[in-house]
C-alpha cells in the first residue's frame, strides 16, 4: 500500500484529491496539510510514501518543505503538484522525485504517485 500525504492549500483541492486517492486500491491518504509548515510536520509523524507538494502555500512553500522534508527523511518522495512550470528546476533542485501540473489527469497523476513509490521501495 502506498501511503500519501497531500499538502496543499486550497481546500477544494485538497479534498478532490483526497476522493480520488481513496478510489485507489493501492493508495492510503494518510493525511492532509493545508501550508508547508503543517506539511513538514505530518511528513515527519505520518512517515508517508509519496507527499504530493503545492508549489504556493502558506507559512512555508512547497520548495522550502520539501528540502525540509527530503534532509530528515531521504527516503520520502515528493512529488511537485503546481499549476507553474515555473518551479520544476527549483523543485528538483530541492530534492523533489516528480512533477505534475494540476491539469494533468487523475491517470498521470497515479502514475507518477507509483512510480515515485517504486522507485523509493527500491532505495530501502
Amino acid at each position: 500500500m502506498i501511503r500519501v500525504l497531500i499538502a496543499e492549500d486550497s481546500p477544494n483541492i485538497r479534498d478532490s484529491l483526497s476522493g480520488l486517492i481513496s478510489l485507489e486500491p493501492d493508495m492510503d491518504l494518510v493525511g492532509a496539510a493545508g501550508d508547508g509548515l503543517e506539511a513538514v510536520e505530518k511528513a515527519d509523524a505520518l512517515r508517508p510514501n509519496v507527499v504530493i507538494m503545492d508549489a504556493q502555500m502558506p507559512k512555508l512553500d512547497g520548495v522550502e518543505a520539501t528540502r525540509r522534508i527530503k534532509k530528515s527523511q531521504p527516503e520520502v518522495g515528493i512529488l511537485f503538484f503546481s499549476v507553474f512550470t515555473d518551479y520544476v528546476e527549483e523543485s528538483i533542485a530541492a530534492g523533489s522525485d516528480g512533477y505534475v501540473t494540476k491539469d494533468c489527469s487523475p491517470a498521470d497523476l497515479f502514475s507518477e504517485i507509483r512510480r515515485i513509490a517504486a522507485a523509493g521501495n527500491s532505495k530501502s
